[in-house]
Protein backbone atom coordinates (compact mmCIF):
# COMPACT_ATOMS: atom_id res chain seq x y z
CA UNK A 1 0.00 0.00 0.00
CA UNK A 2 2.70 2.28 0.82
CA UNK A 3 4.50 1.75 -2.40
CA UNK A 4 1.50 2.36 -4.49
CA UNK A 5 0.63 5.97 -2.67
CA UNK A 6 4.33 6.49 -3.26
CA UNK A 7 4.28 5.52 -7.18
CA UNK A 8 1.01 7.32 -7.34
CA UNK A 9 2.75 10.73 -5.92
CA UNK A 10 5.75 10.00 -8.36
CA UNK A 11 3.66 9.94 -11.32
CA UNK A 12 1.76 13.34 -10.17
CA UNK A 13 4.38 14.88 -9.42
CA UNK A 14 6.06 14.08 -13.20
CA UNK A 15 2.67 15.13 -14.91
CA UNK A 16 2.43 18.63 -13.14
CA UNK A 17 6.36 19.00 -14.59
CA UNK A 18 5.30 18.31 -17.65
CA UNK A 19 2.19 20.07 -17.34
CA UNK A 20 4.45 23.54 -15.94
CA UNK A 21 6.52 23.04 -19.15
CA UNK A 22 3.86 23.09 -21.58
CA UNK A 23 1.67 25.94 -20.05
CA UNK A 24 5.06 28.00 -19.33
CA UNK A 25 5.64 28.93 -23.16
CA UNK A 26 1.85 29.49 -23.45
CA UNK A 27 1.39 31.80 -20.31
CA UNK A 28 4.65 33.55 -21.99
CA UNK A 29 4.09 33.94 -25.33
CA UNK A 30 3.45 37.16 -25.76
CA UNK A 31 3.97 38.94 -29.24
CA UNK A 32 5.94 42.54 -28.70
CA UNK A 33 4.10 45.30 -30.85
CA UNK A 34 3.88 48.91 -31.58
CA UNK A 35 1.12 51.20 -31.58
CA UNK A 36 -0.17 53.90 -33.97
CA UNK A 37 -2.43 56.49 -33.72
CA UNK A 38 -4.75 57.40 -36.16
CA UNK A 39 -4.70 60.46 -37.20
CA UNK A 40 -5.81 63.17 -39.36
CA UNK A 41 -3.95 64.45 -42.36
CA UNK A 42 -3.51 64.70 -46.08
CA UNK A 43 -2.70 61.63 -48.16
CA UNK A 44 -1.59 61.71 -51.83
CA UNK A 45 -1.30 58.82 -54.88
CA UNK A 46 1.03 59.05 -57.24
CA UNK A 47 2.69 57.59 -60.24
CA UNK A 48 6.58 57.04 -60.22
CA UNK A 49 8.54 57.58 -63.89
CA UNK A 50 11.96 57.62 -64.55
CA UNK A 51 13.09 60.26 -67.06
CA UNK A 52 16.28 62.12 -68.58
CA UNK A 53 17.20 65.66 -69.76
CA UNK A 54 16.62 66.01 -73.53
CA UNK A 55 16.30 69.03 -76.22
CA UNK A 56 14.60 68.44 -79.89
CA UNK A 57 16.60 71.44 -81.04
CA UNK A 58 19.43 69.37 -82.18
CA UNK A 59 20.79 69.50 -85.91
CA UNK A 60 23.75 67.81 -87.43
CA UNK A 61 26.36 70.05 -88.84
CA UNK A 62 28.05 68.76 -91.88
CA UNK A 63 30.72 70.01 -94.52
CA UNK A 64 29.47 72.30 -96.95
CA UNK A 65 32.11 72.20 -99.64
CA UNK A 66 34.76 69.27 -100.39
CA UNK A 67 38.32 70.07 -98.74
CA UNK A 68 40.79 69.57 -96.03
CA UNK A 69 39.85 70.02 -92.01
CA UNK A 70 42.56 72.43 -91.39
CA UNK A 71 41.17 72.74 -87.92
CA UNK A 72 38.79 71.89 -84.93
CA UNK A 73 37.74 74.56 -82.55
CA UNK A 74 35.05 72.84 -80.30
CA UNK A 75 35.17 69.20 -79.01
CA UNK A 76 32.25 66.94 -77.77
CA UNK A 77 31.01 68.31 -74.49
CA UNK A 78 31.62 72.14 -75.48
CA UNK A 79 29.19 75.00 -74.49
CA UNK A 80 29.30 77.20 -77.85
CA UNK A 81 28.19 80.37 -78.52
CA UNK A 82 25.94 81.11 -81.55
CA UNK A 83 27.69 81.97 -84.95
CA UNK A 84 31.12 80.39 -83.03
CA UNK A 85 33.61 78.49 -85.33
CA UNK A 86 33.09 75.17 -84.72
CA UNK A 87 35.80 73.92 -87.75
CA UNK A 88 37.46 75.25 -90.63
CA UNK A 89 38.39 73.59 -94.06
CA UNK A 90 41.08 74.56 -96.41
CA UNK A 91 39.82 77.85 -98.03
CA UNK A 92 42.63 78.66 -100.59
CA UNK A 93 40.16 77.20 -103.54
CA UNK A 94 37.70 79.46 -102.30
CA UNK A 95 39.95 82.29 -101.88
CA UNK A 96 41.02 81.96 -105.49
CA UNK A 97 37.40 81.52 -106.82
CA UNK A 98 36.60 84.92 -105.15
CA UNK A 99 39.23 86.88 -106.12
CA UNK A 100 38.35 85.53 -109.61
CA UNK A 101 34.78 86.58 -109.32
CA UNK A 102 35.55 89.86 -108.32
CA UNK A 103 38.15 90.62 -110.96
CA UNK A 104 35.54 89.59 -113.55
CA UNK A 105 32.93 91.97 -112.02
CA UNK A 106 34.73 94.28 -112.29
CA UNK A 107 36.15 93.74 -116.03
CA UNK A 108 32.16 93.42 -116.71
CA UNK A 109 31.56 96.52 -115.05
CA UNK A 110 34.44 98.65 -116.90
CA UNK A 111 32.63 97.23 -120.32
CA UNK A 112 29.43 98.45 -119.19
CA UNK A 113 30.43 101.68 -118.42
CA UNK A 114 31.90 101.94 -122.43
CA UNK A 115 29.11 101.21 -123.65
CA UNK A 116 27.09 103.38 -121.38
CA UNK A 117 28.65 106.03 -123.25
CA UNK A 118 28.77 104.87 -126.99
CA UNK A 119 25.30 104.38 -126.36
CA UNK A 120 24.90 107.97 -125.24
CA UNK A 121 26.82 109.17 -128.09
CA UNK A 122 25.39 107.15 -130.85
CA UNK A 123 21.90 108.37 -129.54
CA UNK A 124 23.27 112.13 -129.22
CA UNK A 125 23.91 112.17 -132.72
CA UNK A 126 21.26 109.73 -134.17
CA UNK A 127 19.05 112.92 -132.54
CA UNK A 128 21.37 115.35 -135.12
CA UNK A 129 20.89 113.39 -137.81
CA UNK A 130 24.43 112.06 -137.78
CA UNK A 131 23.77 108.80 -137.19
CA UNK A 132 21.89 106.17 -138.14
CA UNK A 133 19.01 104.21 -136.64
CA UNK A 134 20.74 100.29 -137.38
CA UNK A 135 23.81 102.13 -135.32
CA UNK A 136 21.65 103.23 -132.58
CA UNK A 137 19.81 100.17 -132.45
CA UNK A 138 23.50 98.22 -132.04
CA UNK A 139 24.55 100.58 -128.88
CA UNK A 140 21.57 99.56 -127.45
CA UNK A 141 21.90 95.72 -127.57
CA UNK A 142 25.83 96.19 -126.71
CA UNK A 143 24.27 98.01 -123.59
CA UNK A 144 22.08 95.46 -122.62
CA UNK A 145 24.53 92.63 -123.56
CA UNK A 146 27.17 94.43 -120.90
CA UNK A 147 24.56 94.86 -118.17
CA UNK A 148 23.43 91.20 -118.25
CA UNK A 149 27.38 90.19 -118.34
CA UNK A 150 27.55 92.45 -114.97
CA UNK A 151 24.58 90.78 -113.58
CA UNK A 152 26.73 86.79 -114.47
CA UNK A 153 29.50 88.05 -112.69
CA UNK A 154 27.97 89.94 -109.53
CA UNK A 155 25.76 86.06 -109.07
CA UNK A 156 29.27 84.62 -109.55
CA UNK A 157 30.73 86.83 -107.05
CA UNK A 158 28.03 86.37 -104.47
CA UNK A 159 28.53 82.51 -105.07
CA UNK A 160 32.32 82.79 -104.47
CA UNK A 161 32.07 84.60 -101.46
CA UNK A 162 29.09 82.14 -100.20
CA UNK A 163 31.71 79.53 -100.59
CA UNK A 164 34.50 80.78 -98.61
CA UNK A 165 32.05 81.71 -95.81
CA UNK A 166 31.08 77.65 -95.80
CA UNK A 167 34.86 76.77 -95.65
CA UNK A 168 33.99 77.85 -91.81
CA UNK A 169 31.79 75.34 -89.99
CA UNK A 170 29.67 78.04 -87.55
CA UNK A 171 27.12 77.26 -85.15
CA UNK A 172 23.52 78.29 -85.82
CA UNK A 173 22.75 78.99 -82.37
CA UNK A 174 23.87 78.84 -78.39
CA UNK A 175 23.86 74.88 -77.48
CA UNK A 176 26.12 71.86 -76.50
CA UNK A 177 28.31 70.22 -79.25
CA UNK A 178 27.37 66.33 -78.09
CA UNK A 179 29.19 64.44 -81.17
CA UNK A 180 32.82 65.51 -83.12
CA UNK A 181 33.11 63.20 -86.00
CA UNK A 182 36.32 64.65 -87.77
CA UNK A 183 39.63 65.79 -86.82
CA UNK A 184 42.42 68.04 -88.34
CA UNK A 185 43.90 66.78 -91.72
CA UNK A 186 40.56 64.95 -92.34
CA UNK A 187 39.60 65.23 -96.09
CA UNK A 188 35.42 65.01 -96.24
CA UNK A 189 33.11 65.95 -98.87
CA UNK A 190 29.73 68.10 -98.88
CA UNK A 191 27.48 66.65 -96.99
CA UNK A 192 29.66 65.01 -94.58
CA UNK A 193 28.57 64.92 -90.76
CA UNK A 194 31.09 66.86 -88.40
CA UNK A 195 29.32 67.92 -85.44
CA UNK A 196 25.86 67.19 -83.78
CA UNK A 197 24.82 70.52 -81.47
CA UNK A 198 22.04 70.77 -79.12
CA UNK A 199 20.54 73.90 -78.40
CA UNK A 200 21.08 75.14 -74.95
CA UNK A 201 17.23 76.63 -74.42
CA UNK A 202 14.31 74.37 -74.88
CA UNK A 203 15.47 71.18 -72.35
CA UNK A 204 12.66 69.24 -70.88
CA UNK A 205 12.63 66.10 -69.11
CA UNK A 206 11.35 62.99 -70.76
CA UNK A 207 9.43 59.76 -69.30
CA UNK A 208 7.91 56.72 -70.58
CA UNK A 209 4.63 55.70 -68.89
CA UNK A 210 2.75 52.70 -69.24
CA UNK A 211 -0.62 52.44 -71.92
CA UNK A 212 -2.23 51.58 -68.92
CA UNK A 213 -1.74 54.95 -67.28
CA UNK A 214 -2.68 57.06 -69.86
CA UNK A 215 -5.91 58.07 -68.26
CA UNK A 216 -4.10 59.19 -65.08
CA UNK A 217 -2.37 61.85 -66.91
CA UNK A 218 -2.88 65.28 -68.16
CA UNK A 219 -1.18 68.13 -69.04
CA UNK A 220 -0.28 70.65 -65.97
CA UNK A 221 -0.84 67.97 -63.99
CA UNK A 222 1.79 68.50 -60.82
CA UNK A 223 5.03 67.14 -60.81
CA UNK A 224 7.85 66.26 -58.42
CA UNK A 225 11.20 65.71 -59.67
CA UNK A 226 14.30 65.10 -57.94
CA UNK A 227 17.80 63.44 -59.31
CA UNK A 228 18.64 59.94 -59.48
CA UNK A 229 21.62 60.15 -56.99
CA UNK A 230 20.41 62.33 -54.80
CA UNK A 231 16.19 61.41 -53.89
CA UNK A 232 15.73 63.79 -51.13
CA UNK A 233 16.19 67.52 -52.96
CA UNK A 234 13.35 67.95 -54.72
CA UNK A 235 10.95 70.45 -56.71
CA UNK A 236 8.13 70.95 -58.71
CA UNK A 237 7.19 71.28 -62.25
CA UNK A 238 4.25 70.12 -64.19
CA UNK A 239 3.13 68.07 -67.43
CA UNK A 240 3.34 69.88 -70.72
CA UNK A 241 2.78 67.57 -73.15
CA UNK A 242 1.51 64.04 -74.03
CA UNK A 243 1.93 62.09 -76.87
CA UNK A 244 -1.31 60.86 -78.68
CA UNK A 245 0.69 58.25 -79.84
CA UNK A 246 1.83 54.46 -78.11
CA UNK A 247 4.76 52.99 -78.55
CA UNK A 248 4.74 48.60 -78.70
CA UNK A 249 6.82 47.40 -76.50
CA UNK A 250 9.26 44.81 -77.27
CA UNK A 251 9.75 41.24 -75.98
CA UNK A 252 8.72 41.33 -71.96
CA UNK A 253 8.64 45.92 -72.47
CA UNK A 254 4.59 46.62 -72.38
CA UNK A 255 3.43 49.59 -74.56
CA UNK A 256 4.40 53.04 -73.26
CA UNK A 257 3.61 56.66 -74.23
CA UNK A 258 5.60 59.75 -74.17
CA UNK A 259 5.62 62.55 -71.14
CA UNK A 260 7.05 65.98 -71.78
CA UNK A 261 7.97 67.50 -68.23
CA UNK A 262 8.91 71.48 -67.75
CA UNK A 263 12.49 71.73 -65.86
CA UNK A 264 10.80 73.67 -63.25
CA UNK A 265 12.23 76.89 -62.29
CA UNK A 266 13.64 75.66 -59.46
CA UNK A 267 15.81 73.17 -60.93
CA UNK A 268 19.47 72.91 -60.14
CA UNK A 269 21.90 73.14 -63.10
CA UNK A 270 20.77 69.78 -65.46
CA UNK A 271 23.14 67.77 -68.42
CA UNK A 272 21.59 66.57 -71.41
CA UNK A 273 20.80 62.72 -70.45
CA UNK A 274 21.03 63.52 -66.64
CA UNK A 275 18.12 60.97 -65.49
CA UNK A 276 15.73 62.05 -62.89
CA UNK A 277 13.15 60.59 -60.55
CA UNK A 278 9.27 61.37 -61.85
CA UNK A 279 6.85 61.67 -59.28
CA UNK A 280 3.09 62.65 -60.69
CA UNK A 281 0.41 63.34 -58.50
CA UNK A 282 -2.43 61.34 -59.59
CA UNK A 283 -5.14 62.27 -56.70
CA UNK A 284 -5.24 63.97 -53.21
CA UNK A 285 -7.03 64.00 -50.00
CA UNK A 286 -7.13 66.54 -47.27
CA UNK A 287 -7.51 66.09 -43.47
CA UNK A 288 -8.45 62.69 -43.88
CA UNK A 289 -8.09 59.63 -41.41
CA UNK A 290 -5.08 57.78 -42.35
CA UNK A 291 -3.16 54.90 -40.86
CA UNK A 292 0.44 53.39 -42.12
CA UNK A 293 0.01 50.86 -44.58
CA UNK A 294 1.83 48.52 -42.90
CA UNK A 295 -0.89 47.85 -40.22
CA UNK A 296 -3.14 47.11 -42.52
CA UNK A 297 -3.92 43.68 -43.58
CA UNK A 298 -5.46 41.66 -46.55
CA UNK A 299 -7.31 38.60 -46.07
CA UNK A 300 -8.00 36.01 -49.35
CA UNK A 301 -11.53 37.44 -50.10
CA UNK A 302 -10.05 41.18 -50.76
CA UNK A 303 -11.58 42.73 -47.30
CA UNK A 304 -9.13 44.53 -44.84
CA UNK A 305 -8.65 44.95 -41.88
CA UNK A 306 -6.40 46.19 -38.63
CA UNK A 307 -5.23 44.69 -35.58
CA UNK A 308 -6.17 46.74 -31.93
CA UNK A 309 -5.47 46.07 -27.98
CA UNK A 310 -7.79 45.70 -26.24
CA UNK A 311 -6.98 44.23 -22.48
CA UNK A 312 -3.78 43.37 -23.68
CA UNK A 313 -4.86 41.16 -26.20
CA UNK A 314 -5.10 41.53 -30.24
CA UNK A 315 -8.30 42.13 -31.68
CA UNK A 316 -8.92 41.89 -35.41
CA UNK A 317 -11.28 45.05 -36.63
CA UNK A 318 -12.23 45.51 -40.29
CA UNK A 319 -11.58 48.63 -41.92
CA UNK A 320 -12.86 50.14 -45.29
CA UNK A 321 -9.84 51.85 -47.35
CA UNK A 322 -9.83 54.63 -49.91
CA UNK A 323 -6.71 56.18 -51.25
CA UNK A 324 -3.24 53.89 -50.51
CA UNK A 325 0.01 55.13 -50.84
CA UNK A 326 4.07 53.35 -50.64
CA UNK A 327 3.28 54.69 -46.83
CA UNK A 328 -0.27 55.01 -45.54
CA UNK A 329 -3.84 54.19 -46.52
CA UNK A 330 -6.74 56.23 -45.68
CA UNK A 331 -9.34 54.98 -43.51
CA UNK A 332 -12.71 56.02 -44.29
CA UNK A 333 -14.57 53.37 -42.45
CA UNK A 334 -13.80 51.12 -39.03
CA UNK A 335 -11.82 53.50 -37.45
CA UNK A 336 -11.47 57.06 -35.46
CA UNK A 337 -9.19 59.72 -34.28
CA UNK A 338 -7.20 58.36 -31.69
CA UNK A 339 -7.57 54.75 -31.74
CA UNK A 340 -4.08 52.85 -31.89
CA UNK A 341 -3.55 50.25 -34.29
CA UNK A 342 -1.05 47.34 -33.75
CA UNK A 343 2.25 47.16 -35.74
CA UNK A 344 4.08 43.95 -35.48
CA UNK A 345 6.28 41.45 -37.78
CA UNK A 346 4.60 39.27 -40.24
CA UNK A 347 2.29 36.49 -39.56
CA UNK A 348 2.52 37.37 -35.34
CA UNK A 349 -0.75 38.88 -34.85
CA UNK A 350 -3.83 36.77 -35.02
CA UNK A 351 -7.44 37.04 -32.87
CA UNK A 352 -7.07 36.78 -28.95
CA UNK A 353 -2.87 36.52 -28.88
CA UNK A 354 -1.92 38.61 -26.18
CA UNK A 355 0.61 41.37 -26.81
CA UNK A 356 2.58 43.65 -25.35
CA UNK A 357 3.33 47.47 -26.72
CA UNK A 358 6.80 48.31 -26.51
CA UNK A 359 6.02 52.36 -28.04
CA UNK A 360 3.59 54.69 -29.73
CA UNK A 361 5.01 56.22 -32.63
CA UNK A 362 3.61 59.08 -34.25
CA UNK A 363 2.35 58.65 -37.47
CA UNK A 364 4.70 60.09 -40.06
CA UNK A 365 3.98 62.00 -43.17
CA UNK A 366 3.83 60.95 -46.23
Amino acid sequence: MRRALVLLFVTVFLASVVAWHWWLPAAGSSVSVRSVAVSRGDIETTLALTGSVVNDYTVQLTALLDGEITSIEAREGDTVDKSAVLATLDDEPARALLDKAEAERALRQHELDLANRRHARVLQMSRAGDESAQALENSLLEKQRAEAALQLAEADQVLAALRLKNASVRAPFAGIVTLQATETGQWVEAGTRLFTLVAEDGRVVEAEADAGDFSRLAVEQLVSLSLAESPQERWPSQIVRIADSVTTGQGVAGNTFTVRIALGEQAPQLLLGQQLDVDVSTAGRVGVLRVPLEAVQESADGNTHVWIEEQGLARERAVTLGLRTINHAEVTDGLAAGDKVLIGDAGTLSEGVSVVVQSSDMQRQP
